[in-house]
């Protein structure tokens, strides 16, 4: 005998708001801000907003993506967790705690990518193999391969 599934009753929606906040769009469009990042009340919750200027197919756009505020607890979470990893000395604790790291990763996703903002950089034609990175310094991301010819 088949027995019937088990419905799972269903999340409560909370329905954002489907245009851009005036905030959002004050910073982004009238400032000439990079990004904007705020908090806004959204179907009676708070989000913090995350917000940048986008261009594709020849339209400029802003990507608006809200973040519950228990992300922030999340990321904390694991912003302490990488802190002790980093500093245990202790392989297993090591392994132990970044698997933990990785278990929240998976079971919250907590990362927005966004693209990465025009970066320039210089350097002297004496220096070879650089290969410039997003993250600071971008020219000093791999130190260990950069040479400088005579």
């Amino acid at each position: 005998m088949c027995s019937r599934p088990r419905r799972i009753p269903a999340r409560p929606r909370i329905r954002l708001a489907t245009r851009t906040p005036s905030e959002v769009y004050r910073q982004i469009a009238v400032d000439r801000r990079p990004t904007f990042v705020g908090v806004e009340e959204m179907g009676g919750a708070q989000y913090q907003i995350a917000a940048a200027p986008v261009r594709a197919g020849g339209r400029e756009g802003i990507v608006t993506v809200p973040q519950t505020l228990r992300k922030q607890d999340i990321e904390r979470q694991i912003d302490e967790l990488m802190a002790r990893q980093t500093s245990a000395l202790d392989e297993g604790e090591r392994k132990r705690l970044f698997d933990e790291v990785q278990r929240i990763f998976a079971e919250h996703l907590p990362i927005v990518h966004f693209a990465a903002p025009r970066i320039f950089v210089a350097a002297s034609a004496r220096v070879t193999n650089l290969t410039p990175a997003v993250q600071r310094p971008q020219l000093l991301w791999s130190a260990d391969t950069i040479a400088v010819r005579h």
